[in-house]
């Protein structure tokens, strides 16, 4: 009777394991359903959420395309700009390159014409120069000739032909370039002989006279120069061996104060001398 008790017991908890098993089945398959329940929102919810972002995404490039696309043609808008104005300014810089280069030549010319007219003005300066001192020259060696057409007449008996003679020469020796007379020159000729120059008067181009009483001319006299006032010796000093008519140097006979010993001065000439100067301003003051 043991044995099928026993029996009964182990198949009463063989069926009440079994359906605490069961029930722990069921209990897991609807476990899994909650979970695979869960798992679907949730795909549900990521598939949905994934859409959203792509739409997005695909928006975004979208407007990402369509500014860059924008930016394109801004930018080769002003490329087309800046190669128009590139251009322009190429061509405005090659005009004025060629504006330079046509002023250059026009200064290159210009100062080529002023060196040929301060050339030529310095050569008419030059001859300006020449002629007033040949003019001075010729009116030395005039008064000259007049003392001794004086001296000639003089001896011969005729010194009122002679002096007649000399106030027409002077006369026309006075005359000015205007035509006028100058009177202070035609006073001082008067009493002169042969001109001994002076080396101040000489090297400076200006007519000269013999001073007062062999001593200083009338230009050193203005100029306050008196002391260096001095007459180049003639080679033959003592005048009893020179061979020329009217000497312009100075001989023992002259009496000039001041001499030095003879050599050949350079003439430098320096415009109008304090005597013309003096004849001028007295012309003026009349």
């Amino acid at each position: 009777m043991s044995q099928p008790s026993e029996a009964a017991t182990s198949l009463a908890d063989a069926l009440k394991q079994i359906k605490q098993l069961t029930s722990d089945l069921a209990t897991e398959k609807q476990r899994v359903i909650d979970v695979q329940n869960e798992a679907s929102l949730r795909v549900g919810v990521w598939k949905e959420a994934h859409s959203h972002l792509s739409e997005l995404h695909e928006n975004r490039k979208q407007d990402d395309l369509k500014k860059l696309q924008d930016a394109k043609r801004e930018h080769d808008e002003l490329a087309k700009k800046l190669l128009l104005k590139s251009n322009y300014h190429h061509q405005k810089i090659q005009e004025l390159k060629s504006q330079n280069e046509f002023h250059e030549k026009e200064v290159s010319d210009m100062a080529a014409t002023i060196f040929d007219l301060r050339r030529e003005k310095s050569s008419a300066t030059q001859r300006a120069e020449q002629y007033e001192h040949r003019i001075k020259n010729l009116q030395l060696r005039l008064d000259a000739s007049l003392n001794c057409i004086e001296r000639a007449g003089r001896k011969r008996g005729i010194s009122d032909a002679g002096d007649e003679h000399r106030d027409t020469v002077s006369a026309l020796a006075n005359h000015n370039m205007d035509g006028t007379i100058n009177t202070a020159k035609k006073a001082r000729l008067a009493s002169l002989e042969v001109v001994v120059p002076c080396t101040q008067c000489y090297t400076k181009g200006w007519p000269c006279d013999n001073g007062d009483a062999g001593g200083s001319c009338r230009n050193c006299q203005l100029r306050q120069k008196s002391a260096v006032c001095k007459r180049v010796m003639c080679k033959d000093y003592d005048g009893d061996n020179c061979k020329v008519r009217d000497c312009t140097y100075a001989h023992e006979n002259d009496h000039f104060r001041h001499v030095v010993n003879y050599t050949v001065l350079k003439v430098v000439h320096q415009g109008k001398s304090p005597t013309e100067r003096e004849a001028e301003e007295g012309k003026e003051d009349k």
